[in-house]
């Protein structure tokens, strides 16, 4: 499996050409593809014509480089039905990301698999049906942006374009054991129009690549960026970097197979690094306040789009179970003037306490999810009171998965996931890296060099399916 780098090498001194790296990758994807699901929509007839085209200007950055896009973002000519059914005739023309991606050569394979709407952390929708994890097709690869650590992890194409506001890059990235960036906000071309005035409360939704490799993240980070770096800053050695380990809240329990490869992970970083100390970030109302707030943004975000009536009878429900990620969950589905006013002072008070923590350490280390890849079971979303099995006897809420994913969203800092080895069974396990906004690529440049303490990216084995496994439905 060559990352995108090796074939732009290969590329430039014209050992292979763009018509062959394209045939390859749709030899790979027919042969593994239909166990997995990962890649619900091909445009070989134009991926054709842009390998014939990436020979006229062989010296763009992704010239002649298949990519995959998720499906709701929007490509011409491809629907982008966010996996729902009543979307089905949405075409929408490229999206400022993609035709970034484009102009840099990058040959569009197609689409990749996603929860409806984003809204799950499996990959599953009544369009596409189920995508399978190459790991182990009986597991999820994660969601939302699920097909496209998949589809990069089976070597179906080296870079995948996802998503990420609460983890939908990061988790499967985690869960596949891949590469994936979620830029600095607005730091990137986006999904449609740039707002007029910068928002008090943003979407705190990134578009951002999933690779095999962080050398690929950083490629592709460069082509889509719209504005040089907040710091020129780069990483060529770990033994002047200041690191800090998060300490998460209490109540964010891990399973052993990531809590373990978590604490081996800094044992063997801490002789590497300038400094290391396992912390908690001073920030205003501490970890867990963030991560309330990021809840009741989030909440609010879809408020609109529900009836008044339903979610009083969610936030009945939710108010009795006297959990206070759940009280932060109603607050927002009842959004007011008021309360996005404290919203986004907390925001801002957090954004100037994380500067502040920067100024002592380079970057944080953290869990990416506290689970590896778990079996299929596409109830969970649908029961806000799921939980997941944390080994010995523990369970954990399945929505505590959002407190990895709120620590870089509600800020607007870059994040980066990186292999951290295998479980005892086998599967992979992964963590981020947090850095200063605008530092994205102090951190990726991070995750390139602890590849020789973790073994970086490992091929999944070869995809065996048990009967029944690969049904999409």
């Amino acid at each position: 499996m060559n990352t995108a780098t090796a074939l732009r090498a290969a590329l430039t001194d014209g050992s292979t050409t763009a018509t062959d790296v394209l045939a390859e990758h749709l030899r790979r994807l027919d042969e593994v593809n239909p166990a997995l699901n990962a890649v619900v929509v091909t445009e070989r007839e134009g991926a054709a014509r842009s390998a014939r085209q990436a020979g006229e200007r062989p010296q763009r950055p992704l010239s002649g480089i298949p990519v995959t896009v998720k499906e709701h973002i929007a490509v011409t000519g491809l629907p982008s039905t966010s996996g729902d059914p009543a979307r089905a005739h949405l075409q929408p023309p490229d999206a400022p990301c993609v035709s970034r991606l484009r102009a840099a050569g990058a040959v569009v394979l197609g689409k990749t698999n996603q929860s409806a709407h984003g809204r799950d952390w499996q990959t599953h929708n009544e369009v596409y049906g189920r995508t399978n994890n190459p790991w182990d097709v009986s597991r999820t690869p994660g969601g939302s942006s699920g097909g496209g650590a998949a589809a990069v992890a089976a070597g179906l194409v080296p870079i995948d374009l996802g998503t990420d506001t609460a983890g939908s890059l990061r988790l499967p990235a985690a869960f596949c054991g891949v590469y994936a960036h979620r830029p600095s906000e607005g730091s990137v071309a986006g999904m449609g129009p740039v707002p007029a005035r910068p928002l008090p409360l943003p979407r705190m939704t990134e578009p951002g690549p999933i690779a095999r490799s962080a050398k690929d993240l950083r490629l592709t980070l460069d082509v889509l960026a719209t504005a040089p770096p907040g710091t020129h800053r780069e990483v060529s050695a770990l033994n002047g970097l200041r690191v800090a380990v998060l300490t998460p809240p209490d109540w964010f329990g891990m399973h052993p197979d990531v809590q373990d490869a978590y604490h081996r992970f800094a044992e063997a970083l801490a002789p590497r690094v300038r400094a290391l100390r396992w912390c908690t970030p001073e920030l205003p109302g501490g970890v867990s306040a963030q991560h309330d707030t990021f809840l009741a943004v989030l909440a609010a975000q879809g408020a609109r789009l529900t009836p008044r009536e339903e979610r009083e009878q969610f936030a009945a429900a939710l108010s009795a179970s006297n959990d206070p990620r759940d009280d932060a969950w109603v607050s927002g589905l009842f959004p007011t003037p008021d309360s996005r006013a404290r919203w986004a002072e907390h925001r801002r008070r957090l954004r100037l306490a994380w500067d502040g923590f920067f100024d002592s350490w380079d970057l944080l280390v953290a869990p990416a999810t506290s689970v590896v890849a778990f079996p299929h079971d596409t109830g969970k979303a649908a029961d806000w009171f799921s939980t997941l099995d944390l080994g010995g006897g523990r369970t954990g809420r399945y929505n505590n998965l959002f407190l990895p994913g709120s620590l870089a969203a509600l800020p607007g800092l870059p994040a980066t996931v990186f292999p951290a080895g295998l479980s005892p069974d086998g599967l992979p396990v992964g963590l981020q890296v947090l850095a200063r906004a605008g530092e994205d690529r102090v951190g990726i440049g991070f995750a390139g060099l602890v590849d020789e303490l973790t073994g970086g990216f490992r091929p999944p084995p070869p995809v065996l399916v048990p009967a029944g496994a690969a049904s999409t439905s």
